[in-house]
């Protein structure tokens, strides 16, 4: 009589209990994808995860924008940096170009493969989800870079891209 309780007591606590509004969700494997110049490329920050990082750029201050960065295989070669201005932090579509650059949500290329120099060029970021309980936000992107010395000639064709990452994280 003892073993079959213990058995269903132990089976009912799965730790999965997202109704619980402290509850975190596993980390997901590729909280970032996209397709650069045609690639698929699965991503995650430097550190393997989905959690936002800090910002180390003094034009994105970690008060008002939250940094989410995504690469593959956790190679230094190519990166993508999306910042979401806190204010924009709902659902919505976000331009994004040479101009939004240092003050606004933004996104970027960074590409360590080639001799040029990536700037954006046009695009945007949607907002799709927020949920300020769990601290997720989750979207979609596309965007062009051009070399910074020749602002004509569009060098990365960045389509299909996905976010799914968790923010305000305490270690």
């Amino acid at each position: 009589m003892f073993l079959p309780l213990l058995a269903i007591a132990l089976n009912s606590c799965s730790g999965d209990d997202s109704s619980d509004p402290i509850y975190q969700p596993p980390a997901t494997q590729y909280p970032m994808t996209a397709k650069i110049n045609g690639e698929l490329f699965q991503m995650a920050n430097p550190f393997g995860s989905d959690f936002a990082t800090s910002t180390i750029s003094s034009d994105y201050p970690n008060e008002e924008f939250i940094q989410m960065q995504g690469r593959p295989n956790l190679s230094f070669m190519t990166e993508i940096n999306i910042w979401i201005d806190r204010d924009d932090l709902h659902p919505g579509t976000y331009q994004v170009g040479p101009d939004t650059d240092g003050f606004a949500t933004h996104i970027d290329l960074i590409d360590n493969t080639g001799t040029t120099s990536d700037l954006t060029k046009s695009g945007h970021i949607t907002i799709t989800e927020v949920n300020t309980t769990l601290k997720t936000v989750k979207g979609t992107f596309e965007f062009e870079t051009m070399d910074y010395g020749h602002p004509e000639t569009t060098i990365h064709h960045v389509t299909d891209g996905t976010f799914n990452y968790r923010y305000d994280v305490v270690d």
